[in-house]
């Protein structure tokens, strides 16, 4: 689990594995694409840069 600052929502929501859509491993670090619950999309940085 992991949780995002949703804009939709106004707060913090804690997303599940069920939540993610797509993960990228780039040089700027690992992209992890969600949606919440509510329909909003986004991506999430996390993991180090190369």
């Amino acid at each position: 689990m992991f949780s995002i600052e949703c804009p939709q929502h106004g707060t913090t929501v804690l997303l599940g594995l069920s939540d993610i859509r797509q993960i990228e491993n780039t040089s700027a670090g690992i992209h992890v694409h969600y949606e919440c619950s509510c329909g909003h999309k986004g991506v999430w940085l996390t993991g180090r840069s190369r």
